[in-house]
């Protein structure tokens, strides 16, 4: 079992490159398109596959990052960090955020719109060899720039799985974008994150894991 401890933020650590900076978007960010977080994922269960409660938070590190979800529905997850950032999920979470942002201080905010998304059979039961695609079209705010790529992502035998909060079985999803292999992803369908994805980029993979966690006790929600 993971260890349910939340731990005080540290500082971050050497600054990141502007490659990893764009791509480390695609799980975590530094107006939602409903149809994205609802409508085009009518063919998945949302209850199946959304572990996450009002009130639960994740750090990370490399750098560190701490997001608590503020809200859940069947359409879309809501997260918010001390920081003041915010960004909004599918209930899919191992898809990149669909918003993210902050206050006027905050220079990474944006939105992403992902078309064409296939869920293929067997991604609702982690089954392996599964897989999803789309295409993403990411907008940036500051400064205001698009880019449109496509995503393939497939589906390992779930293992066990050690990173600094502890132990849990995981999913690894590996990621192509544009026929490239760029992504990494473990996903622990238990906690409904991911807990570590390794990025691959020019200077070499860049690791991001989960430090620790908080859940709320079903003996919470009154």
């Amino acid at each position: 079992m993971m260890r349910v401890a939340l731990l005080p933020l540290l500082l971050a650590g050497c600054a990141a490159t502007e490659e990893e900076k764009y791509y480390r978007g695609y799980i975590l960010p530094t107006s939602i398109e409903r149809t994205v977080a609802g409508r085009e994922l009518d063919s998945v269960n949302p209850t199946r596959q959304n572990a996450l409660r009002t009130g639960d938070t994740f750090v990370f590190n490399n750098p560190s990052e701490m997001w608590s979800v503020t809200s859940v529905t069947d359409e879309s997850v809501t997260w918010e960090s001390p920081a003041g950032n915010f960004m909004r999920t599918s209930v899919l979470t191992f898809l990149p955020p669909l918003e993210w942002g902050g206050d006027a201080s905050v220079s990474d905010s944006g939105r992403r719109q992902l078309s064409d998304l296939t869920i293929g059979a067997g991604v609702e039961d982690f089954k392996s060899g599964s897989t999803y695609s789309f295409t993403e079209t990411r907008h940036n705010d500051r400064p205001p720039t698009m880019n449109v790529t496509t995503w393939t992502c497939t589906l390992g035998e779930q293992e066990e799985i050690v990173v600094p909060a502890g132990k849990t079985n995981a999913v690894p999803i590996i990621c192509s974008q544009n026929g490239l292999q760029r992504l990494l992803l473990n996903y622990s369908p238990s906690l409904g994150y991911i807990v570590r994805h390794v990025l691959s980029t020019a200077a070499g993979p860049v690791v991001r894991e989960l430090t620790a966690y908080q859940r709320l006790s079903t003996t919470d929600d009154g």
